[in-house]
């Protein structure tokens, strides 16, 4: 086992992070035990305590079941890619890097390529004849999101098979309701923490600010990497309790706004989550079965 040693110029900052939990548990322990009949002291006392807990484990775990500790180690910084950043996207006029994803600011940003998901529900990775929808944020985000197999990677989750096709298909036609109330959620959530600007107790205020913390966090990775690799959904995964807060605040918005129009219109809705239940099954499904005769 190879033994990581650590230089004499990084002994004052391990020195240094050492008093600062000494220091930071002194005070939570003296703010635990401070006697007052208000329990505003112990609820800061607390949210410190869980703070300490939650960074304490974080940095204790991910830099080293991570790459961020070795990748320090190499480079001299824990965020390093194997890639260089691209020159920086004209507003309107497509540039071509690599395997284009970004090639514009008005077509990565500002488009989504709905027909061309359609029409092509899977991506290609080469550098030319490439789909339309790899240079479109938004509708990477969405393909990769429903449907497993429209990343096409690793390369044995690729797949020319007509029903498979289909199904993401059928899903991204379907999906469009679950998005439109998704951002009708958001909306709305959104114009509540405006309201309750004055309020320090905001939990919408929490949602739309982490919320729109990763996207940009994604759009700013897109904008200096503009490979279509960047635009994935899995790096905005931490953020998806915002995105379900956001679809039962807009599932909700519906069901009271059409509480006395008829009643097929909620069937329909129904219906229609059933099938794309039974649709990202079947994706998955079909995933699995591809896999095992390669295997």
């Amino acid at each position: 086992m190879t033994e990581v040693k650590l230089d004499d110029s990084k002994q004052p900052i391990i020195l240094w992070a050492i008093f600062v939990t000494a220091l930071a548990l002194r005070i939570i322990l003296a703010l635990v035990n401070r006697e007052s009949n208000d329990d505003h002291w112990q609820v800061i006392a607390l949210i410190f305590l869980g703070l300490f807990i939650l960074v304490s484990v974080f940095m204790s775990v991910v830099p080293f079941a991570g790459p961020y500790w070795s990748t320090y180690q190499k480079s001299g910084s824990p965020f390093s890619t194997n890639i260089t950043k691209d020159p920086a996207p004209p507003f309107a006029k497509d540039t071509f890097v690599r395997r284009p994803g970004i090639t514009s600011i008005i077509s990565g940003y500002f488009t989504f390529r709905f027909i061309d998901l359609i029409q092509n529900p899977h991506i290609n990775k080469e550098e030319t004849g490439y789909h339309l929808n790899r240079t479109s944020l938004w509708s990477q985000l969405y393909g990769r999101l429903n449907f497993i197999q429209f990343s096409s990677g690793p390369p044995t989750w690729y797949s020319n098979n007509p029903f498979v096709l289909n199904v993401g298909r059928s899903i991204f036609i379907l999906a469009l309701l679950p998005l439109f109330m998704l951002l009708s959620g958001f909306w709305s959530t959104l114009l509540t923490a405006w309201r309750e600007r004055e309020q320090v107790n905001s939990e919408s205020r929490v949602f739309v600010v982490f919320a729109l913390g990763f996207l940009l966090m994604l759009i700013k990775l897109s904008y200096e990497y503009r490979d279509f690799c960047t635009m994935k959904i899995i790096y905005i995964f931490p953020g998806i309790l915002c995105a379900v807060k956001f679809f039962a605040s807009g599932l909700e918005n519906f069901l009271q706004k059409y509480a006395d129009r008829p009643r097929f219109l909620k069937h329909v809705v129904i219906a229609t989550f059933g099938i794309l239940a039974i649709l990202y099954i079947s994706d998955v499904l079909t995933l699995i079965q591809a896999l095992l005769k390669t295997a």
